[in-house]
């Protein structure tokens, strides 16, 4: 569900709230005024995002180490061919 931004009538509120597409007008969460969506590209949140590593297409997953990424082809039973990732041995 998509966070959209919302400006109170009163024009003192303004603030982020996760809504359906078509909910262009809420109830205000300090007073009674209904607040108007803003016009503009809603923000997604798409999770956690991975900080290192790779996404590996053949395997169809996220690549941390090459120990890792050995343990995966094996579990698939992929045979690698070319060179491997440049990735540090790790756990």
């Amino acid at each position: 569900m998509p966070i959209y931004d919302y400006t109170c009538g009163c024009g003192f509120t303004r603030t982020d709230v996760w809504a359906e597409i078509d909910e262009r007008h809420i109830k205000c969460i300090h007073c009674p005024a209904m607040m108007t969506r803003d016009v503009g590209a809603p923000m997604i949140n798409m999770g956690p995002v991975p900080t290192g590593g790779y996404y590996d297409e053949t395997l169809g997953k996220h690549i941390e180490t090459k120990r890792e990424w050995e343990r995966e082809c094996k579990k698939q039973g992929v045979t690698p061919r070319g060179d491997t990732p440049k990735l540090e041995d790790g756990a």
